[in-house]
């Protein structure tokens, strides 16, 4: 049953005393202190909760035994690392799976607008974001376009994907024709586009959390089952981002 929001406002030093009042161990004040006026209390409680006496159900207990506000923190650090690396892998997932996309829409199609023109409502959405994507960005590549040809806001594909979110390109590969999801997947070395598919949506789900500072660790993810890959190409693209990254 719902009720209203009454819970009063709290300041730092009332933060912790709420904290020692449910048993966590506070060793040192001072950085207790400094560490709540850099972290939103909310974002940390996240993070309390992991640590948390376990009750039968899912509520929470607001109860802590043997734990110190150190190892709380210290969890909160190695989160906020992992999230740090997963987005720099991320980035460079996003980098070449742009590039397949739109390779693979021009070959298949051989027509610089031919998103604009399957009648698909969900395309028409995408295409609805895009546009006002195009004439909100400040990119010198977008702001060039629109001065130079008179299809702006149109875009072609391979212009379009790189102000695509990670979030709209997950959609526009998911409601795109089977042929097209079939030849992208087979030049990922997946043996079927819903592999893709899986992997695209995880990824969005995951970067979101990464860049907007969510708790990534203790949470539940699909398990992805992927098919045995070719090792040469395998080793191939690891060597392309090792490459770069050096």
């Amino acid at each position: 049953m719902k009720t209203d929001y009454t819970k009063p406002i709290l300041s730092t030093k009332e933060h912790i005393k709420l904290l020692k009042s449910r048993n966590l161990i506070i060793n040192n004040y001072k950085f207790a202190e400094n560490t709540l006026n850099n972290v939103n209390y909310y974002n940390l409680s996240g993070y309390l909760y992991v640590f948390e006496d376990k009750s039968n159900s899912d509520l929470r207990t607001h109860n802590f035994t043997d734990v110190n506000f150190e190892e709380v923190f210290e969890f909160f650090k190695i989160d906020t690392k992992i999230r740090h690396l997963l987005l720099s892998c991320i980035f460079y997932i996003e980098v070449y799976i742009k590039n397949i996309i739109s390779k693979t829409f021009t070959e298949i199609y051989k027509d610089t607008f031919y998103n604009y023109n399957i009648p698909n409502n969900i395309y028409k959405k995408i295409n609805m974001e895009m546009e006002i994507l195009a004439n909100n960005s400040k990119e010198l590549f977008i702001l060039h376009y629109k001065e130079k040809y008179n299809d702006f806001p149109k875009l072609p594909i391979w212009i379009s994907v790189e102000i695509m979110s990670l979030g709209i390109l997950s959609k526009f590969y998911l409601f795109s024709e089977k042929r097209y999801k079939e030849e992208e997947a087979q030049k990922m070395c997946l043996n079927h586009y819903k592999y893709l598919e899986k992997l695209l949506h995880s990824i969005t789900i995951i970067r979101n959390k990464c860049a907007h500072h969510s708790k990534l660790l203790c949470i539940s993810l699909n398990k992805l089952k992927f098919p045995k890959q070719n090792k040469e190409k395998l080793k191939y693209y690891s060597n392309w981002i090792n490459n770069i990254v050096e």
